[in-house]
């Protein structure tokens, strides 16, 4: 048998085998990257420097640096916005405003409770 004969085979073989491993590295990549920034935004929000009293949507658009996916959706009187980052799977910060009464008389929301993949 000559070498070309045998090498042909595993060749194809071994190339088949890089690409999947370097696919999977790729999607191994994209899932770490869209955890850890939904991990670290939700670490943010929670950190001790934010003071949930007076906490608006907006001051919670501004330390996010980015607006929610959607306008936020009313859920048993609350305000409840997402803010997604999409991996292998989808890694979701929830953020759920209660209603006040703001500065003369206005109605507002301000900062309830925060989730990381669990809806309020």
């Amino acid at each position: 048998m000559t070498e070309s004969a045998s090498s042909g085979p595993n060749k194809t073989v071994r190339i088949a085998l890089f690409a999947c491993l370097a696919v999977a590295l790729v999607l191994l990549a994209f899932e770490w990257t869209a955890r850890t920034k939904a991990s670290s935004a939700y670490d943010k929000l929670q950190s001790g420097d934010l003071e949930t009293v007076g906490t608006t949507p907006g001051r919670v658009h501004q330390l996010l640096n980015r607006k929610p996916d959607a306008p936020g959706k009313e859920k048993d009187g609350d305000l409840v916005e997402s803010f997604t980052w999409q991996g292998f799977r989808k890694h979701v910060v929830y953020v759920a405003y209660a209603p006040v009464i703001g500065e003369g008389g206005k109605p507002s929301f301000t900062l309830d409770r925060i989730t990381l993949n669990e809806a309020p």
